[in-house]
């Protein structure tokens, strides 16, 4: 499953050299075991497994999610948001952004199953 979120990540343009990589990477990876989780708890989950604090956790993911907004696929992008998110509108949140990409490997990986 790591491959498959790395891959994904990596297909929307996402900088995979940043903290913000690996720990989106952590981050998705929780959210597909367990969808439900608030996202202090993913934080600290993620904090805890890279040995960081949760504050800086979420505001790399922020920054690399915003990177990833500007500079990423947008043909990618919009393939995975479709019409929950506008381009002109902002960025989605952390937790969106997370989320839905989780919710897409759970998907795949239940099609595959």
């Amino acid at each position: 499953m790591q491959t498959q979120i790395e891959q994904e990540l990596i297909r929307l343009g996402m900088n995979r050299r940043s903290k913000g990589f690996s720990y989106c990477t952590h981050a998705i990876g929780e959210l597909c075991r367990e969808p439900f989780l608030p996202a202090k708890t993913v934080y600290a989950r993620v904090a805890q497994a890279c040995g960081a604090h949760s504050a800086s956790v979420e505001r790399d993911i922020r920054y690399t999610v915003e990177k990833t907004w500007e500079t990423g696929d947008w043909r990618q992008i919009d393939r995975l948001f479709g019409y929950t998110v506008c381009r002109e509108r902002g960025k989605p949140t952390n937790r969106e952004f997370l989320c839905r990409l989780a919710e897409k490997i759970r998907m795949e990986s239940d099609r595959d199953a």
